[in-house]
């Protein structure tokens, strides 16, 4: 089976392509046989296409690129891990606001039965206690 993608020679050939303006559609395609699997290549095979004379060329290879980033494994775990971070970052960014918005009402009315009932503080006191394990676990806290 071998090696599919020698990045290092590919990224080499890519600065000699982007340096060498006459030989890059050569440098790049003889690229583009060593890593197969690698987007830069046919992003920039796309980029010596951009003409109006081949840009549906140009077009292909940006399409190939976007179907490397899913044949690369470290692209894909890179692109994956992004979308995960951002979907956590998005929850949290709107638990924070239906907090922010909540918060004024909610704490009168919690006031407001501590003083009714004192039972009642027992319920302020632990979303004291879980705001010491982090903003988090005090927002989840004080939804439930």
């Amino acid at each position: 089976m071998g090696l599919r993608n020698t990045d290092e020679y590919s990224y080499y050939l890519l600065k000699l392509a982007l340096d060498d303006k006459v030989r890059a559609q050569e440098l790049l395609e003889r690229e583009m046989r060593y890593s197969p699997d690698l987007p830069a290549v046919y992003f920039g095979l796309a980029g010596k296409n951009c003409s109006i004379s081949s840009l549906y060329v140009g077009l292909e290879y940006f399409r190939l690129g976007l179907k490397a980033y899913g044949r690369n494994f470290w692209w894909r775990f890179s692109l994956k891990g992004l979308f995960y971070l951002g979907l956590m970052v998005s929850y949290i960014a709107a638990m924070l606001v239906l907090f922010l918005i909540q918060y004024p009402s909610e704490l009168r009315l919690l006031l407001h039965d501590v003083k009714e009932e004192k039972r009642t503080s027992v319920l302020f006191l632990l979303l004291i206690i879980l705001s010491l394990l982090g903003p988090f676990a005090f927002v989840v806290g004080f939804f439930l």
